[in-house]
Formats: C-alpha cells, structure tokens, sequence
C-alpha cells in the first residue's frame, strides 16, 4: 500500500516574470540607479525598492524571498515585463514531482481557487472539503548567469543564475489551518509543513502553533514530519517555528540561502569548513535530529539518520536538475538525463572533505553539472523536496516518529 502523503500548509499562484534584459535596462535607466544603493531595502513599498532589491540579489547571484508592503508596487513592477500565471508554493510544487513520479498526495493549501486548481497535474488534489479563498499571485523575477546592467556610475552582473519571491499576499498572511487535516494524517505517512513564513501576525502564528503542535504530539504511528524552512517575512518569528515545529519534524530541509540566514552570515557552498561550521549551529536547535540542505552542488543530510537518507538526496538532485534543464516540461525521463551527467566536482570535494570536520554523522551526495541556454531556477528546491520525498517512500526509510521524539 502506498503512505499517504499531505503537503501543507501554504500554496499560491506565481506570476513568472519574463526578465528581458533590455526592459530591465531601461527600467534602471528611470530611476537613475548608482551601485552605492544597491543594497536590500529594509522595507519594500514602491516600485524602486523592489528594483533595488532585485539588483542586490542578482549581484550576489543569490534568491531570496521579500514582503512587500503594497500591492500596488508588485503590479507597478510586474507592468514592465510579460508574465505568466502558475502554481506556487513548497509543497505545491512538490506535488507536482511526486505526482509525476508516480505519487499521489493530498495538498493542504489556504483554500479552493478555480484558477489553482485548473492548473493542478494528476495525482495532485485538492480535498473537496477544502474551504474557497481568493488567491493574489507571488512575483517571482527569474534571472539568468551573467546578466550585465549598466549603472549611473558603473556595470553589475549576475554571479550566479537564480530567482526572487516578492510577495504580497493577504491569505499567505493567515496560512489558515483547515479542521480535517489530522484525518489526512495516516500511520506510515508523510507529511510536510511548509508556508509559516508567510505569517506576519505573532498571534495568528501562536494559534497556528498551539495547533500544530497539538496534531504533531498526537500523529499517527509512524507519520515522517518534514519541516521545509523558507525566509520569514518576520525574521523573529524563525526560531518560534523552530522552537514548536522543527523540533518535532523527522527531517529539516533548507537551501543554502537559508541556511546563511539561519546562521547570520555568508555560507560558500565550496568551503567544507564553513558548511561545517554552519551545520553544527542548526543541529544546535535540533536536538537529536535530521537536517537536510539542498545546493547546486550537492545535497546533504546531517544528524540522526542521515545515512538512511542517501538515496532519497539522489533522487531529489535529479527531480531538481530536470526541472533546471526541462522547467515545467521535465517528466520522470529528465530524471534519466541527469543522471547520465558527470559529478559536481566542488560536490565531490565536499563530500570527500566534510564528514571529518563534523561531529554528527553526514551524507553528502554530490549535484550534477547541467549547462543550458535557457536555465529553469524558478522551484528547484521546492522540486528536489518532491523527489527527495519520493525516493524517501521508495526506499522505506522509517526515520523516527515525531510521537517519539523527546521535546525538551
């Protein structure tokens, strides 16, 4: 029999921005932008800040996700380039892997939208009882290696290829839990909690808490609790998710962004000491459990278990790198392609190197090298999640139930 598998708790619609550099260009000549401001705005409410932002991410070559404090700017911004609607959200996006790989699961999202659904794959459904609610779409600005901008004073580039999430979202903000989701919980599941960071009221995030963990402590045998981390539209409220939720997960997930905003600072996914050093911190808050990090040069699990855990990193880095390659095309053949890639060779150096420097046991499986012209990096993470979900399944790893799991 196949475990059940529930993906919550957030999903969206995505307006993909088309990034014309041109358009972009001339948007930076309007504003008569200098490198000296190019640095995040602590706030975002106009038009310029989101350009600012967007520039210092694309400077870094790093993707991040933003509030924005006004709709009116997404859509001032959005109005300069051509754009799509899609499926947003973790564990959305993940469906949509596990349902193309052959699992079926139940998605526990902020409610039932005729646009979403149209656009939902086979496999991956919306439970009827699921209550309505009215969907204001992400922008999520995707930007490719080596895109060169011309300044008031001098040229930026892109480092790397990579995406931003600027959002806002009054229903993201309630990340409403529905009644029935503990009967969706079956023994020997799976289930994912992701979209907390969306949460910008602390007392709508204590009630989701209390709840949450109520349905955690009281899960059926066996259930595998996966915590997917995001960047929290309030910072502070991290460590109280952590505190409540990660602690009773069986597994930790996060990219390598995340993981240099959980420490506080820079993390270079080449350097095995500073992975490591990183590492131990978020196992400081984890007492006695698993995290997993997903790069695009490796994937690891450190903790308790991680090398239960070998086989489904594998199988997340190919569902990833199809999807970079293939975007919303890949199938279960593009997994198939990748794997006939050669190893990352900075992958290989840190698998090689990293198990000595850290204390907690580690598996580190190195990414693939993938070149093309036309790079998906629009849900790659949310992509290696449903696949690293699948291999997980396949492969039967039991982990440890977060019944079990001793709270302190």
């Amino acid at each position: 029999m196949t475990p059940s598998i529930v993906l919550g708790l957030g999903g969206c619609l995505d307006s993909e921005v088309a990034l014309d550099p041109s358009r972009l260009q001339a948007l930076v000549d309007d504003h008569a932008l200098s490198l000296a401001e190019i640095r995040q705005p602590t706030t975002l409410t106009t038009e310029r800040d989101l350009l600012i932002s967007v520039l210092d991410f694309l400077r870094d070559g790093v993707g991040g996700e933003r509030y924005v404090s006004t709709v009116d700017a997404v859509l001032d911004f959005e109005s300069h380039f051509e754009h799509a609607t899609t499926l947003g959200g973790t564990n959305v996006r993940a469906g949509r892997t596990l349902a193309q790989l052959g699992h079926p699961n139940l998605l526990h999202v902020p409610g039932r939208d005729e646009i979403f659904e149209s656009l939902l794959v086979e496999g991956s459904t919306v439970p009827a009882r699921t209550p309505p609610a009215e969907y204001v779409p992400h922008l999520i600005v995707q930007y490719p290696e080596g895109l060169r901008l011309q300044l008031s004073d001098g040229a930026l580039e892109a480092a790397h290829a990579n995406r931003v999430i600027l959002v806002h979202d009054p229903v993201s903000e309630l990340t409403p839990l529905h009644d029935t989701l503990p009967e969706w919980l079956q023994p020997g599941g799976v289930v994912v909690l992701s979209g907390l960071n969306s949460i910008r009221d602390e007392r709508i995030l204590e009630d989701r808490l209390v709840t949450l963990r109520g349905i955690l402590d009281d899960a059926p045998s066996g259930l595998r609790v996966l915590y997917e981390d995001a960047d929290y539209h309030v910072p502070s409220f991290r460590r109280r998710v952590w505190s409540e939720i990660a602690r009773r997960a069986s597994v930790v997930g996060m990219n390598e962004d995340e993981l240099a905003s959980f420490t506080g600072r820079p993390v270079d996914v080449t350097d095995a000491e500073q992975i490591a050093a990183a590492l131990e911190m978020v196992l400081d808050h984890l007492p006695g459990g698993v995290v997993m990090v997903h790069s695009k040069y490796w994937a690891l699990a450190a903790g308790a278990y991680a090398h239960e855990l070998d086989g489904a990193l594998e199988n997340g880095i190919l569902a990833a790198g199809g999807r970079f390659l293939d975007g919303d095309d890949a199938q279960a053949s593009s997994l198939e392609t990748v794997r006939a890639r050669p190893r990352s060779l900075h992958g290989k150096a840190v698998a090689a190197t990293l198990p000595a420097l850290l204390a907690a046991p580690v598996t580190v499986v190195p990414a693939r090298e993938l070149r093309t012209s036309t790079p998906t990096t629009i849900g790659l993470g949310d992509t290696f999640l449903g696949g690293f979900i699948a291999g997980l399944v396949e492969a039967g790893a039991l982990l440890e139930p977060s019944s079990t799991r001793v709270i302190s």
